[in-house]
């Protein structure tokens, strides 16, 4: 009877189900499965510098990562010893260089991104990479990375380096060193073509008509028959580059500007006959806008324009450049800044109704030049 009881009260407690659960007849309970978000893979973080970066290093920089927001300014100094000497962009229609009158002697450059142009629509949208050649040689490596935030972006890069000791491992490697003072003494094949020369002082009503400095002609070894001067390419480059010196000696001289032309006005100075063959003449070009300006990269451009009745242009005929010289870097014009071009050109034979002319323009309306006449200051 004890027996019977037990098994009754076993078989009850087996056929009531568990609190909180139903159980359904053929089938068995199933746990209760709770699925976890995936959460979005987070882009790697480019590994930049930002605000103000101190890079020291001996002989052989690595490369120098720098965050650059857009309407930035980033300066990068460098030590007193040495100086600028070239750039090597990797793409100028991103990045830019202030031009600088004095830039073969400076201790910075200063670096911006470039705004969006036709070239490049995007602006300054991704990475780029340029490289920084000093009067050393060493050649120093940057990475800019855009960046939206401002305080991730670099405005001030100081570098840090012996000149003696980069010397030192470039002519133990066999590389070229002091290039400014190697690329002055280069031997010339002929003579040189111009020496600038003060002229004496004269009175106060010619001081405001003269130049202060001018170039003489001293010697000119050109192959008058073929009308070339290959044979003069480096004395022609110190002729140029002398005039582009005097000519920011005395900005002053630059008096007489023209209306500007999207953007761009010129004023020249007083060409410079240096025999029957040759002309050369510097101009200078302001960039009147607010914003950076890009010249096309074939001008200036030198021609003649034959006038009609009512003073009509009727012919424009293009003058053959022999050489020319500029101040300006990647043929950009940074916001209210001026740049000369030094210009070595075949002289011509001019009618009456003929003027002689440089013209200018920018990559965005290239095919409306601003232009200076030459004529006036012939005669």
């Amino acid at each position: 009877m004890r027996r019977a009881i037990i098994i009754g009260m076993v078989l009850s407690l087996i056929s009531v189900p568990l609190l909180g659960q139903t159980v359904h007849k053929g089938k068995t309970p199933q746990k209760r499965v709770v699925s976890k978000k995936k959460e979005p893979e987070s882009k790697p973080k480019a590994d930049f510098l930002g605000g103000e970066v101190t890079v020291s290093f001996d002989t052989n920089p690595n490369l120098v990562k720098l965050g650059l927001v857009e309407n930035g300014v980033l300066v990068i100094e460098f030590p007193e010893s040495d100086s600028f000497f070239r750039w090597h962009g990797g793409n100028s229609n991103m990045v830019y260089i202030d031009d600088s009158p004095t830039k073969r002697t400076d201790h910075f450059i200063v670096l911006r991104p470039a705004p969006p142009s036709k070239e490049n629509p995007g602006g300054f949208n991704a990475p780029v990479e340029i490289s920084i050649q000093m009067t050393s040689g060493l050649v120093i490596p940057f990475l800019l990375y855009p960046t939206s935030e401002p305080a991730k972006s670099a405005y001030r890069c100081v570098l840090r380096y012996d000149r003696n000791k980069v010397i030192a491992s470039r002519q133990a490697a066999g590389l070229a060193t002091n290039l400014r003072e190697a690329e002055a003494t280069k031997p010339a094949e002929n003579k040189v073509i111009a020496q600038t020369t003060p002229e004496k002082e004269e009175t106060k009503a010619d001081v405001s008509l003269t130049p202060k400095l001018t170039l003489t002609p001293v010697s000119l070894e050109i192959d008058t028959h073929a009308k070339k001067i290959s044979g003069n390419i480096s004395a022609a480059n110190e002729l140029l580059k002398n005039a582009l010196a005097n000519a920011i000696k005395d900005q002053k001289a630059f008096k007489n500007w023209t209306p500007p032309i999207h953007g761009l006005t010129l004023s020249s100075g007083q060409p410079v006959q240096l025999d029957e063959h040759f002309r050369m003449v510097v101009v200078a070009a302001r960039n009147a806008t607010s914003d950076p300006l890009r010249v096309v990269s074939d001008h200036p451009d030198v021609f003649i324009e034959t006038l009609g009745d009512k003073n009509k242009p009727l012919q424009v005929e293009q003058i053959k450049k022999v050489q020319a010289e500029t101040t300006t870097i990647n043929n950009t014009l940074p916001a209210g800044t001026t740049v000369y071009y030094a210009l070595l050109f075949e002289a011509p034979i001019l009618g009456a109704k003929q003027h002689l002319k440089v013209a200018i323009g920018q990559v965005d309306a290239a095919d409306e030049p601003a232009a200076t006449d030459l004529t006036r200051k012939s005669h």
